[in-house]
């Protein structure tokens, strides 16, 4: 016990020495800051991805994709954080050879330590969402390969098909749909708005089930693509939508 209790006790006192002799620079601050941050993100990934299994498991493919965006979200943020933190660093470094003075470089290495801790972090947060992804793709066949696309976009790891069905890979049933037309969103789990036609593209957020719409024409500047329609909300947002998740109104009401 008292051993224990030594070590502790001297562990704390270097720890207080190191504190005596080295104040923290604002960018190993920021570096640490961000290190920590990371480190969070990575755990709510890895716990996301676990969920994400498990609901694949029990053949909840709506859930465990749920899970595996969680899982994908906080990925992106232990990687914001990794950036900042390797930003700080760099910061760091800078100051440290301008001024060639031993406690700049001293701070700049504990930056660069705090970085490289983050970008770990973030490595294993997407492993995490990779792996979760993964799971729910091996649970509903064809999801992987909606609309064509690969399950991996360049440089940004496993793509999201969090809009594509169960048994997925067929175009939507209803291709009657042309601008004007109100439509309702049928998932009774909602609906992702994307900026762009595709899985892919970025998420601008989830239509519940029974939002109104209207379909528009292509924005400028986008083609229009099988299987997603362009869509204006009662607020005046604008996006694509999975063709399948909506119904003409009067059709299936």
């Amino acid at each position: 016990m008292s051993d224990s209790v030594s070590s502790s006790d001297s562990s704390h006192e270097s720890h207080e020495a190191h504190e005596s002799h080295h104040t923290e620079s604002h960018e190993e601050h920021e570096a640490h800051d961000s290190a920590d941050k990371a480190e969070e993100s990575k755990d709510k990934a890895e716990e996301s991805s676990h969920e994400a299994k498990e609901k694949a498991d029990q053949g909840d493919t709506a859930g465990a994709q749920a899970a595996a965006d969680n899982a994908q979200h906080e990925a992106d943020h232990a990687k914001e954080e990794a950036d900042h933190a390797q930003q700080a660093a760099d910061t760091a470094q800078e100051k440290a050879e301008e001024s060639d003075v031993p406690a700049d470089q001293t701070s700049a290495s504990y930056a660069q330590q705090s970085a490289d801790e983050a970008r770990a972090s973030a490595e294993a947060a997407q492993k995490a969402a990779d792996e979760a992804q993964a799971a729910v793709n091996a649970s509903s066949p064809g999801v992987a390969a909606y609309n064509g696309e690969s399950a991996f976009a360049a440089g940004a790891g496993q793509a999201h098909v969090l809009d594509a069905p169960s048994g997925a890979g067929q175009f939507p049933a209803d291709a009657s749909l042309s601008p004007g037309d109100q439509v309702v969103v049928n998932s009774g789990s909602g609906l992702n708005l994307r900026a762009g036609p595709g899985a892919a593209s970025a998420n601008q957020g989830t239509l519940p089930a029974g939002t109104s719409l209207t379909i528009t024409d292509p924005p400028a500047g986008q083609a229009a693509k099988p299987g997603w329609v362009p869509v204006a909300t009662s607020d005046g947002r604008q996006g694509w939508v999975s063709e399948k998740y909506v119904s003409k109104l009067g059709q299936g009401q």
